[in-house]
């Protein structure tokens, strides 16, 4: 057996990795018996989901989360993306479809394309690590004002995906208890990990939509910081005995710091 002490340090980080792997596929488990699970990387709850369902996808992409929710509940979709090129790859008839982005005010934005087609952004320094190659400007929209186009009235909004690119912070700071009386589950991807200059506007979104009666969670508690975090509306979430259990063991194991 070697005596090389270089070698026990790297042992550990093996050791401390698999620990953290174990503990994320357990935790996952967990959520997973409370009918939580990913669909394109993102925390979603599906027990309630039929083809009556609104779903509103913030920062669609190619609208593969769209998509893969309507072939697996058949819920109307409504995809939103600011990329103009990525707008056009939408080409799934089942999908409504837009090209806005979303901003604190209503009006024509500059948005800034990255090399990395799923870190495009608003926000012109958003992210340094595969830069920019274009601008376009886009007309920007309201999360409020959206909602009033889309027409769906008083419909509950089952789910909310967002995932825009850190814009998510000022959507968050714009709402308020009436614009999110109507939503069952908000599933956000936070990026200040990207840009750690996001981090304290982060916290206080978190924060903020716990105060307006979302429970949170979160596949990566073992991270600095929470990415994937999901956000369902006490009032409108029903869970049977087993699923609260299995709700509360998460709750107790997972460092949800900022809940």
């Amino acid at each position: 057996m070697s005596n090389n002490s270089s070698e026990i340090p790297s042992f550990r980080k093996k050791v401390a990795l698999k620990m953290t792997l174990y503990r994320k596929s357990a935790l996952n488990k967990i959520l997973n018996a409370a009918g939580i699970r990913q669909v394109r990387g993102h925390l979603i709850c599906t027990k309630e989901l039929t083809p009556d369902s609104v779903v509103i996808d913030l920062g669609a992409n190619e609208g593969l989360f769209s998509k893969e929710i309507h072939e697996s509940f058949g819920s109307a979709c409504y995809a939103v993306e600011p990329n103009k090129t990525l707008y056009n790859n939408i080409q799934y008839d089942f999908i409504n479809k837009f090209n806005y982005a979303i901003t604190a005010s209503d009006g024509p934005v500059d948005f800034y394309i990255s090399n990395n087609n799923e870190a495009s952004s608003i926000i012109k320094d958003f992210e340094s690590i595969w830069g920019n190659n274009q601008r376009q400007t886009i007309d920007g929209i309201t999360f409020v004002n959206l909602v009033s186009k889309l027409n769906i009235g008083e419909k509950r909004i089952e789910i909310l995906k967002i995932d825009i690119e850190g814009a998510e912070l000022d959507l968050i700071e714009s709402l308020d208890y009436e614009a999110v009386r109507n939503i069952r589950q908000i599933t956000i991807e936070f990026h200040d990990w990207i840009n750690e200059a996001l981090h304290e506007r982060t916290v206080a979104a978190i924060k903020r939509l716990t105060g307006f009666g979302f429970d949170a969670y979160t596949d990566t508690p073992n991270h600095k910081w929470p990415v994937e975090m999901l956000f369902l509306n006490r009032k409108m979430t029903n869970f049977d005995p087993k699923e609260k259990l299995a709700l509360s063991i998460f709750r107790k194991l997972a460092f949800l710091n900022y809940c």
